[in-house]
């Protein structure tokens, strides 16, 4: 077999986690139901890990509630539960807390499945706290999804069982695969022979290690939060890794929906819109924000389906990710959901064909959203080459957004749907980077403006805006301590990210700087290109000592589907005239005849200063040639900021680059006794397009 390249294969950052098992009210509280002591100290040891472990890793707390009867994780545990020399059997030793038929302890009505408020008001809002319903973590929760979604290889398990809900999880991480450390001196325990006999079963079944609170953090080191760099995977190990990896065959895809179900559907829809005017439309994230330790919702009543209890189904994974990050299972009540893919499908979604960098997607769209009477909209933010048009809710979605607003707890105003038609329709792999709009919310992609009064012009391509969204991404996705507010806090006004147009610079500076000055003040972000030698055969150098009024070779290429190519400086500045001028107001044939005239003229002064350069060579009498040249400019300069109109045009911006050569040549003289032209040059001067384009243009030497 060929050797893989060692260097080119992906460095893979995994993850820790800490995961805290049953520490909660019935056992650890200070009114607890079964008090559980040993080793003395292990509660407090265990609130201080996990505080210290937040800087290098996910910290997960697992609590238990009774359901049903639970017979003991296996035959050793049932050895565990009563101990060697107990007369107790395991069914009755306290140890056994959810195999008892009735219930002592862990019941849903009551405070007893709940963290201890003092360890609660100590926990991050990014902790992530689950509830099972058997020993392990592992069985009826999500745990294993949330740590596979997080890159987590490595974990550390203490608890206030070890013998039991310690030990089940234990032995099912080993099962997954983990690395496992059990946190000894934060394991508790009701009998010392108990744990010694739990240590050595999990020592024998598992292989897993044993270490103390404090040689975990002090051995550990903070180099970026939750992600273990030393254990990163070479690539002789993702090797032997993959090559184990095996194919399953396809579950039998579920029957479509009885048709009758339609008819239950639409009632379910009505009842659902009925709901919809009870939602609050002015509340503000800091109001709705979602408490993940004291909010837990009700699941909704359902029927069982699958290997997932009653009592799991409609839970939340809450605090994946970065924290901030919930996933809601079974959000739909079941007279709801039944016979909606039909109806969406099929009756009321308008789907829509759309285009990604040239090519059609395999799969149908759709963007639904709340359309004001003003005829205002949202816009859906997409990279694609054209956004699908936004059509109003229609009554389906309308009931799912009732529905979900209820969950979140604040309104919702679009939606994207996408339809998968057959087993060949897709969606690459990829990851999608949403903005907060406010912490603790769950709104996306804010603008700087918060209301429509306030709103700006969005804003498109790579210009500064854009550049600084991009830079902090890239500061979150690197950054062990990113300041959210600092980087994200304002909103962002960029709505498309697309390629950058080029301009492929010429060796003329000012005819660099026309173009260039042209692009700022349109806010065109763009990327410099270089022209090769046989591209520049058709031209001669010129500089600012040449007279030579050869044709300069500058070539713009924009970012449109078709690539558009324009070369020569004044087609460029004509092609950005007509396509890019933000307010086109109508100018009488008066003003244009002007405007064009002046446009002329300042060409006219390139090429004169070209030639005043070639034949004069002392300083004073090139600035009093200059100064006679200038003079009809100065009366022009009289009337506005701008010459030509009342905004900067295409006589400025091919008039002011002339006039930075000679003051670079001249110095101040230039303007002697030209008081309205040396305004107008120091004011276009400051003007921050204009800035921009000097600092680019510098930087760029």
């Amino acid at each position: 077999m060929f050797k893989f390249d060692q260097v080119a294969l992906p460095q893979l950052l995994l993850r820790k986690a800490l995961i805290i098992v049953d520490f909660q009210q019935d056992f650890v509280g200070t009114n607890a139901a079964i008090p559980i002591n040993l080793p003395e100290g292990y509660v407090g040891r265990t609130v201080r890990l996990a505080k210290a472990f937040r800087r290098i890793g996910d910290v997960v707390w697992v609590n238990s509630k009774f359901e049903e009867v639970r017979p003991p994780y296996d035959a050793h545990m049932e050895n565990l539960a009563s101990g060697e020399n107990d007369s107790k059997s395991s069914a009755s030793s306290p140890d056994a807390f959810l195999s008892h038929e009735k219930a002592e302890c862990v019941l849903s009505s009551k405070i007893g499945a709940e963290v201890p408020q003092n360890i609660k008001d100590d926990a991050e809002k990014k902790d992530t706290f689950l509830l099972k319903s058997h020993y392990s973590a592992f069985e009826g929760t999500g745990l294993l999804r949330f740590l596979r979604a997080r890159m987590t290889m490595e974990i550390y398990i203490c608890g206030s069982l070890i013998n039991a809900g310690v030990y089940a999880t234990t032995v099912d991480a080993a099962g997954h695969g983990f690395a496992i450390t059990l946190v000894n001196d934060c394991c508790g325990y009701s009998s010392e022979a108990r744990q010694i006999k739990a240590i050595e079963a999990l020592q024998a079944l598992t292989g897993c290690g044993f270490s103390a609170s404090t040689k975990i953090v002090k051995d550990d080191s903070p180099n970026q939060a939750g992600v273990d760099k030393n254990s990163s995977l070479h690539g002789d190990e993702i090797v032997q890794s993959m090559s184990a990896l095996t194919l399953k065959n396809a579950t039998t895809a579920p029957q479509a929906a009885e048709p009758d179900a339609r008819g239950e559907l639409r009632e379910a829809v009505d009842n659902a819109q009925h709901q919809i005017g009870t939602i609050p439309t002015d509340i503000s994230p800091e109001d709705t924000a979602i408490n993940k330790f004291h909010d837990h919702r009700a699941p909704m009543n359902r029927s069982k389906s699958g290997d997932m209890s009653e009592g799991q189904e409609g839970q939340q994974l809450r605090g994946l990710c970065e924290g901030d990050t919930d996933v809601i299972e079974n959000l739909l009540p079941i007279e709801l959901e039944s016979g909606i893919f039909e109806i969406l499908r099929d009756d009321e979604v308008q789907w829509q064909r759309m285009s990604h960098q040239g090519g059609e997607v395999p799969r149908l769209v759709a963007v639904q959203g709340e359309v004001g009477s003003d005829g205002s909209m949202p816009v859906y933010r997409h990279p694609s080459d054209e956004s699908p048009p936004l059509l109003p809710f229609s009554s389906t979605v309308l009931a799912i957004k009732a529905v979900t607003e209820k969950q979140l707890g604040h309104p919702l105003n679009h939606v994207l749907i996408q339809f998968y038609q057959n087993g060949k329709d897709y969606i690459s792999e990829h990851s999608d980077k949403t903005l907060d709009i406010m912490r603790d919310s769950y709104i996306a992609n804010g603008a700087t403006a918060k209301c429509l009064d306030n709103a700006k012009d969005v804003i498109n391509g790579q210009t500064e805006e854009s550049i600084s969204m991009l830079r902090a991404f890239g500061t979150e996705n690197h950054s062990s301590d990113f300041d959210w507010n600092a980087h994200y806090g304002k909103g962002f006004d960029v709505l498309h990210l697309r390629g950058a147009p080029r301009l492929f610079l010429s060796t003329d500076s000012i005819v660099n700087m026309k173009i260039s000055m042209m692009l700022a003040f349109y806010e065109i972000g763009y990327a410099s290109g270089s022209i090769s030698q046989s591209q520049k055969s058709t031209s001669q150098h010129i500089d600012d000592e040449r007279g030579a009024m050869e044709d300069v070779f500058i070539k713009y290429v924009d970012n449109d589907d078709d690539k558009t190519e324009v070369s020569g400086d004044l087609a460029i500045m004509l092609y950005l005239h007509a396509n890019y001028q933000k307010k086109k107001g109508t100018m009488t044939s008066g003003e244009l005849a002007k405007q064009f005239t002046l446009f002329q003229n300042s060409i006219s002064l390139l090429r004169r200063w070209r030639d005043i350069l070639k034949i004069i060579g002392d300083s004073e009498t090139l600035i009093i040639t200059l100064n006679a040249e200038l003079k009809p400019w100065e009366a022009w300069a009289s009337d506005t900021d701008c010459i030509g109109g009342n905004r900067p045009n295409l006589v400025d911006f091919a008039l002011w680059p002339v006039l930075y050569s000679m003051v670079e040549r001249c110095g101040n003289e230039t303007f002697t006794d030209l008081i309205a032209l040396r305004k107008y040059y120091d004011t276009m001067k400051t003007r921050s397009s204009t800035m921009k384009m000097l600092n680019r243009l510098q930087q760029a030497q």
